[in-house]
Order: C-alpha cells, then structure tokens, then sequence
C-alpha cells in the first residue's frame, strides 16, 4: 500500500481543463490541458470519496503509481495501455496509427482520452474515412462534417479583425437609421 505522504505525478489526460476540490482539506487543483501536477496520495484518496472523484480519478487524471490507480480502479492492463497515453501518443494514433489501434482506443480506454480523440482529430483534420467513421460510431461525433465547418469558418471569417473594411453603424442615436464615421481603433 502506498504511504498517504507520498507524492505523486498526476496528469491530465484531456484537453479540456480538469478541476476539483477536495473540501475536507480545503484543497482546489486546476489542471491545464495536458498538465502534470505533483499531489499526494492522501490528496488522491480524499478526491476519491468527494463526488465525481472516482470518475476523475479514471477517466481524466492519470496517477503515475500503478499501486495507487489500481485503488482507484485501473487494472494494470489498462494502467499499461491508453491510460498512459499522452498529447503525442493521441496525435500518432489519429496520424500514423492503424485503425485497429484507434478502434482499441475507443473499446478500452479511459472516457477522457476518447473525447480527446475526437477533438484533436478535429484540430489535427484527418483525412482518413474510416478513422472519422470510427469516431463518429464510438462518439456521435461526425468528424468530417466538423473539420469542414471549421475550414469553412476560416474562410468566411479571417479577416473578421481586418480594420482595413470600413465600419458603419447601422442604427444611429434614437434608433434612426443613419450613415455614421467608420470605427476608429482604440489606442492599445
């Protein structure tokens, strides 16, 4: 059994910010986007039985002490596989890695690393059909049609922050319509 003094690397496994509060110590930990973090076991094991907390504890924060995550559920198998995966590990799957791998993913691993799939898949704009079909059947994500809102969002919008276009108000004083000077840019 882990001492409750020991420190730990906890990571999340997401990226989406992961927070908790544990209100028996008073503690409050914001995890960035794929941040590590050193807590104690004691921290760990007090999260456990605050609501929520197991299901942080397995699906989005990866405790780096096989002994400890298993108290929390993990099984060594799983604690060898997805559950230590990272930002890279999630890009080479979507990019390089076999359908097969991905599929696996989808079967086994923890809930957090399957919803970071599906958004990195989004930010990365794979083209491979069957890995977005794959998605889309293990997420209700449909990919492609997201990848090509984003794409046409880019083009519709670039230039959203172009000052060089001429601004005018549509509605002037008393709600008339009338023509008004372009905005002019607030000093910085």
């Amino acid at each position: 059994m882990v001492n409750d003094n020991t420190m730990v690397q906890v990571r999340n496994l997401t990226d989406q910010t992961v927070v908790y509060l544990v209100k028996e110590s008073g503690t409050r930990r914001v995890f960035a986007p794929f941040e590590t973090k050193t807590v104690s076991a004691r921290e760990l094991r007090n999260l456990w039985f605050v609501q929520g907390g197991n299901r942080l504890l397995q699906n989005y924060l990866h405790v780096d002490n096989p002994g400890l995550a298993e108290e929390f559920g993990v099984s060594q198998d799983e604690y060898t596989h997805e559950y230590s995966w990272t930002k890279e590990d999630i890009d080479r799957v979507l990019q390089e890695g076999s359908l097969d791998e991905l599929l696996d993913a989808f079967d086994f691993a923890p809930m957090g690393i399957c919803e970071t799939l599906a958004s990195r898949a989004v930010d990365l704009r794979i083209a491979d059909r069957n890995k977005c079909v794959a998605i889309r059947e293990a997420t209700g994500r449909d990919i492609t049609q997201m990848i090509e809102f984003e794409e046409y969002f880019d083009r519709e919008y670039k230039d959203e922050n172009d000052d060089t276009r001429a601004k005018t108000r549509r509605v002037g004083n008393n709600n008339k319509t009338e023509e008004a000077a372009p905005r002019r840019r607030r000093a910085e």
